[in-house]
């Protein structure tokens, strides 16, 4: 089970100087935590993935959030609430235990693994 105190939370960046960081849009979606085994809400509640999403996903941590698209965040609520998942249920991944640095995992194209698609 995952405790809400441990996910990335966002700040306030004002004044800081950000050249050289790594920075995406906010999706929304319905936050979700991969345990290396199982998928959880930020709630704590494990979330029931689909069979191959449990067989792709690899044995690391991963922090993302399950996305259906622009205007899709019901198809997200209810795949994270309910368990039933659509074609278009992504898990995008924000953070993780990856090995290597950010810009190594995006050449080795690792990150794309990730993004697991119903």
């Amino acid at each position: 089970m995952v405790d809400d105190r441990s996910l990335m939370h966002g700040a306030d960046w004002s004044g800081q100087d950000l050249a050289g960081w790594w920075i995406s849009e906010k999706l929304h979606g319905c936050r979700a935590f991969w345990d290396g085994a199982a998928m959880w809400s930020r709630g704590g509640n494990e979330v029931r993935v689909p069979d191959a999403w449990r067989a792709a996903l690899p044995a690391i941590e991963l922090d993302g959030e399950l996305w259906a698209g622009r205007d899709g965040f019901t198809a997200a609520r209810i795949a994270t609430q309910y368990g039933r998942f659509n074609q278009a249920v992504r898990f995008m991944v924000f953070d993780g235990n990856l090995p290597g640095d950010f810009l190594e995992i995006l050449k080795l194209k690792k990150v794309d693994a990730y993004v697991c698609a119903a």
